[in-house]
């Protein structure tokens, strides 16, 4: 049965998920498991952090090096699914499970399943009994699908640099893609834009994670390359 070691990416400070056998690192992103965005932090692998190296060589039974954090948002949904964390001890009946929008919850089973940490479980029935405690009516094993998408932002925005040398905006927008690669997530694109006068222009397509503004600041850009950063939506791109 899978099992997956939660954790939060020093990269964008998203709850993601690591799994051991296929060396994957996933989240769950608008109702479905995806690829986590991000593959380096500080151009160092995510999967060869020091930390993440010891998630991955954790036995479940040991427990994982993880210390929960809690999101922005408090009013998380009855969990349907999620991700055991901590098994019952001294004489505790309930299991604690977190979920993929970063939810910590403590779960009762009418007969003990012998859940192992890691372990991906659905709750399509389970009854409130207390703040954050919930007695399991109906549940079952789940996997990651063979076949993982990668995620959309929700949130895009678009830096627009123009320059009259084509040649010379085109070396700027190389050493912006270097940067942003080596931060840890890569541009969602880059798109020719319409020349206005004799000013060539580059939109570069970006996730919310990136910080654009240190971006600018470390990459020095001469004042000759006028710059905007707006956010737009995905129709936005048709």
């Amino acid at each position: 049965m899978i099992q997956i070691a939660p954790f939060y990416c020093p990269n964008c400070d998203g709850l993601a998920f690591v799994q051991r056998e296929r060396r994957l690192i996933v989240d769950f992103h608008r109702g479905h498991w995806s690829h986590h965005p991000c593959r380096l932090h500080n151009e160092i692998p995510i999967l060869e952090l020091d930390y993440v190296k010891l998630i991955l060589a954790s036995k479940a039974d040991d427990g994982y090096p993880f210390k929960y954090v809690e999101s922005g948002h408090h009013r998380h949904q009855e969990p349907s699914q999620g991700v055991v964390l901590r098994l019952p001890h001294q004489g505790k009946l309930y299991y604690q499970i977190i979920t993929t929008d970063n939810g910590i919850f403590e779960i009762k089973f009418h007969e003990d399943p012998k859940l192992k940490k890691g372990q991906l479980i659905g709750l399509p029935g389970i009854k409130r009994v207390g703040p954050g405690r919930f007695r399991v009516t109906e549940w079952s094993f789940l996997d990651l699908p063979e076949e993982l998408g990668q995620q959309i932002p929700g949130e895009i925005y678009r830096l627009t640099l123009k320059h009259p040398e084509q040649q010379i905006l085109e070396r700027h927008c190389e050493r912006l893609l270097t940067h942003f690669i080596r931060s840890g997530t890569p541009v969602l694109g880059i798109l020719p834009g319409l020349i206005e006068g004799e000013a060539h222009c580059r939109h570069i397509l970006l996730g919310h994670q990136l910080n654009v503004i240190t971006a600018l600041e470390k990459v020095d850009l001469p004042a000759q390359v006028e710059r905007s950063f707006h956010q737009i939506t995905a129709e936005q791109l048709i």
